[in-house]
């Protein structure tokens, strides 16, 4: 490596968050050290130029991956956005039936943001209507025949007539949902004219965009695609002033959907996904009761003991283990902050029940991952608001306020009439916990 190419790797290490000088030149000397092992192995054996060259393709390719997963309505997309520091993510839109996989990645520099949307083959697409009719009792048909797609709407709509007077069911919902499918795909013919349809990228700056991803997009509309929308991409530059969680695109997001219904139709999908991961964030909720949401905490972790976990045991149950990070939403209300933050046995019990879900040693192994506990109690509202005013959803204005009057004993010395007083804003995102767990996953 010339003086030039260690210079260059010496500015593009000093960009990143949280690496000191004598890191940046730790690297430098490795890389020096690996150019001088190169040179001589390809004196040595010529041979091995080619598997040389291989390798370090492999290795420029890299991309570590964060997943991130939980229940429905838990909070995960504010945790994402807080943790970039904007307000990309449409938050409540991307439901579980839905089953959307989206990824985050950084854009090459100079290049505008976007949102790439990719789809269902048309055979993915007919397989997923037909385990769709299993979930809601019906026999299956083929959606990709215009036939058999008629009649099952007629059969569809007439068994919505005589369940009218009847509780809603998840039965119901799924009916609702075959129906969209059907005008989806009517609506959308020409796509498949050719075979799967190519990758659509939409400019991010357009608000319409966003609306592809929203439950209640386009609805009665023929632009409406979200059924058949297979996985969106966010192609994004950094913020100045956040630390960049995606590590110069080094790293990439990917937000699975969440438990409910669309998991059982999701759920190879994003177990291939957890099984790439370099690290994973579980959301579990505390929705200010007295104990940790067992229903969806449980859930959430008992889905991954049961699947990702499954048959690891000693050193391979450890190893998945250290990638899950466990982070607690509900911090915000503060009967919760303070029961969880007591110290007190039941208090911890609580939160001991969830973990060893995970590994029987995680609490104890994990036990300074968060502060001063093994978890991140998170607050992301007011953490997403004072880093994008602008951007953030209209409500996490009076949420920041409010949390600065209940929590004032936990701001410190600090004016509380603007939480964007640049001192009020790093206690609100101390307080939030949400730097604290960029901090910790770049750091991993």
């Amino acid at each position: 490596m010339s003086k030039n190419d260690n210079d260059s790797l010496r500015t593009s290490l000093a960009e990143l968050p949280f690496i000191s000088p004598a890191q940046v030149e730790q690297w430098v000397d490795l890389q020096q050290t690996s150019d001088r092992t190169r040179d001589y192995l390809i004196r040595a054996v010529p041979q091995a130029q080619l598997s040389i060259d291989e390798a370090q393709k492999i290795l420029a390719q890299r991309t570590y991956t964060l997943v991130f997963f939980g229940g429905t309505g838990v909070g995960k997309s504010t945790l994402i956005n807080a943790l970039l520091g904007r307000n990309l993510l449409p938050t409540g839109a991307v439901t579980a039936v839905t089953g959307t996989i989206v990824y985050i990645e950084q854009a090459a520099e100079g290049e505008a943001e976007s949102l790439v949307l990719s789809y269902w083959s048309k055979d993915e697409f007919a397989e997923r209507v037909r385990r769709l009719c299993q979930l809601a009792e019906i026999d299956g048909f083929d959606i990709t025949n215009s036939g058999e797609r008629e009649q099952a709407r007629k059969d569809i709509e007439a068994l919505q007539e005589s369940r009218k007077d009847q509780a809603r069911m998840e039965r119901d919902e799924y009916l609702e949902i075959l129906l969209d499918c059907i005008d989806s795909y009517e609506n959308n013919k020409a796509l498949y004219k050719e075979g799967t349809p190519p990758p659509v990228s939409l400019m991010l700056e357009n608000e319409d965009s966003l609306k592809h991803l929203r439950e209640d997009g386009f609805k009665g509309s023929q632009q409406r695609q979200i059924r058949l929308i297979k996985s969106a991409t966010f192609r994004i530059q950094p913020r100045t002033g956040v630390p960049n969680l995606l590590m110069n695109g080094y790293l990439r997001i990917v937000d699975v959907p969440g438990l409910g219904a669309g998991m059982r139709l999701h759920e190879a999908i994003t177990l291939e996904e957890m099984k790439r991961e370099d690290a994973m964030i579980v959301l579990v909720t505390d929705a200010g009761r007295q104990r940790v949401d067992e229903l969806k905490s449980l859930a959430a972790v008992n889905w991954i003991k049961e699947n990702r976990l499954f048959g690891l045991s000693g050193g391979d149950l450890d190893e998945a283990a250290s990638k899950i990070f466990l982070a607690v939403n509900g911090a915000n209300v503060r009967q919760a902050f303070d029961r969880l933050n007591s110290g007190l046995p039941e208090a911890e019990l609580e939160v001991k029940d969830v973990t060893r879900y995970i590994a029987p040693n995680y609490w104890e192994r994990y036990s300074g991952r968060g502060h001063n506990r093994p978890y991140f109690l998170v607050m992301a509202p007011p953490a997403l608001y004072v880093q994008d005013p602008e951007h953030a959803p209209q409500e996490f204005a009076s949420e920041t306020e409010r949390i600065l009057k209940v929590f004032k004993d936990q701001l410190g010395n600090v004016a509380t009439k603007d939480p964007l007083e640049p001192e009020t804003k790093e206690a609100l995102l101390k307080l939030s916990e949400v730097p604290l767990l960029r901090e910790s996953l770049i750091h991993f």
